[in-house]
């Protein structure tokens, strides 16, 4: 990679030689919007170059393929589809047997795929890079990077067919469904502990935190033998999210600092500031979001997903749910955004709902709950998923719809029928679904009697 040039450094191209050496220039660096931005202002004027030049070179491909990568980085996903579409049918004429060229476009269009929720296109395009990787170059790093994103495919997929069926998702799956001769480490480095980490999420969602807490430290361990200890940090963060909202605030905590010790990057820190919030340290939470603000100042993610949510659970701490909402609006826009590295999706939304209730607004709060039903795709098994039940059912019953939000305590309940027993949360819903069916058996007692008064006097 050539030191990075801004596009107004770059030569006038000419020629479609000159235009490939100048594609080539395009650098991606997560942490600097700016840059992202020229980039893919550049990337743009080359794929036009490249179709007035030579509109079905490789060139075109490169370019097309770098602006799926830049659009990708900063969340704009409307429009890749169509560059991928591009790319890969002027790839397919270029080498109608494959590429690996072709097998990293399929690749990516997946991984926007599993972004949008859309997974059964991802598992096509996913499906797709990994048997032409398998046949081209089976010990390339392309090859092991489409493996990698299949894996998580894999899970996700599993857990949405699983839960729309109201069955445990990967209970007792293993490694066996994968391609056939592949072997029991299937993909490699990064795939195996992406199964565990799942299974962890799982069983996070039916209240199984000690089943979690166990897969999460072999997910763990297998990460750090492949040398992934970031990987390990995040894993360990988001079991520690799990854990705050169950109630065990204590292991929470720990397992949050342990994280950023591991690794400190962004996405770990981010993390763990949302658990050390949720679990009343909201000092510690505020050290560490005021680092991220200034370690990443034009970081998208940072600036308008992750300090807002982080700022608005420290504002719920303080009994301020006002100032939440208020924070919360800055995230509005990307709230419904998956980042796969993370098994988490919709903090904002849930720490919305979160502040309606607390405002005893029942009816905007049931509608941000209603979000992770309505989007199940992006949620897939990330365990709030199933506590947003609980926030539906509480939201229910502050609009005095007592039969409905019954129906979601039971519903929850069932989830967590076999949960850990010692589980804060668990006893806390219990209590609130007894109390609440007292008070709809008093009101049916009530309303036959004044039926029975009203047919006496007829």
């Amino acid at each position: 990679m050539r030191e990075k040039q801004s596009p107004e450094s770059l030569p006038v191209v000419e020629t479609l030689s000159e235009l490939a050496d100048v594609v080539d220039d395009i650098a991606v660096d997560e942490n600097d919007r700016k840059y992202y931005l020229l980039t893919r202002d550049y990337a743009s004027r080359a794929n036009e170059m490249a179709k007035r030049v030579a509109p079905e070179s490789p060139a075109r491909v490169k370019s097309l393929w770098h602006l799926c990568t830049l659009y990708i980085a900063f969340d704009t996903y409307p429009e890749v589809p169509e560059y991928c579409l591009e790319a890969l049918r002027i790839q397919k004429d270029i080498a109608p047997g494959g590429s690996m060229r072709q097998a990293s476009i399929l690749r990516t269009f997946g991984a926007v795929e599993e972004m949008g929720g859309h997974l059964v296109q991802a598992h096509e395009y996913l499906a797709e890079a990994v048997d032409m990787g398998e046949r081209l170059a089976p010990e390339s790093a392309r090859h092991r990077d489409s493996l990698s994103h299949c894996g998580r495919y894999r899970s996700r997929h599993q857990c949405r067919i699983a839960f729309q069926k109201g069955a445990p998702a990967l209970q007792n799956v293993g490694l066996s469904g994968f391609p056939s001769g592949m072997g029991t480490g299937w993909g490699g480095p990064g795939v195996d502990d992406l199964l565990l980490d799942s299974e962890a999420q799982t069983e996070a969602w039916y209240g199984h935190l000690k089943g979690a807490s166990e897969l999460t430290r072999r997910a763990m361990d297998s990460a750090r033998r492949n040398d992934a200890k970031e990987t390990a940090a995040l894993y360990q963060v988001t079991s520690a999210l799990s854990e705050v909202e169950a109630g065990n605030r204590e292991q929470a905590r720990s397992d949050a600092t342990a994280a950023v010790r591991l690794a400190p990057n962004r996405d770990v820190r981010a993390t763990a500031a949302l658990v050390l919030a949720r679990a009343g340290n909201a000092a510690a939470a505020e050290k560490l979001a005021n680092e991220l603000d200034k370690t990443f100042p034009l970081d998208t993610l940072v600036q308008k997903y992750w300090l807002p949510t982080v700022r608005a659970a420290v504002a719920l701490q303080r009994k301020d749910p006002n100032h939440a909402v208020e924070l919360l609006k800055v995230a509005s826009p990307i709230e419904l955004s998956v980042y796969s590295n993370i098994a988490i999706a919709l903090c904002p939304v849930y720490l919305r709902g979160e502040a309606y209730l607390m405002l005893h607004d029942g009816n905007a709060a049931e509608g941000e709950f209603q979000k992770f039903i309505d989007h199940r795709g992006l949620v897939a098994n990330a365990p709030w998923g199933a506590l947003a039940r609980l926030g539906r059912a509480r939201a229910l019953a502050q609009t005095g719809d007592t039969e409905r939000s019954l129906d979601q305590y039971r519903e929850f309940l069932n989830l967590w029928k076999n949960a850990d027993p010692d589980l804060r949360l668990l006893k806390e819903a219990r209590a609130e679904y007894k109390k609440l069916s007292a008070k709809s058996a008093d009101e049916r007692v009530m309303a036959e009697a004044v039926r029975s008064r009203n047919v006496s006097k007829d």
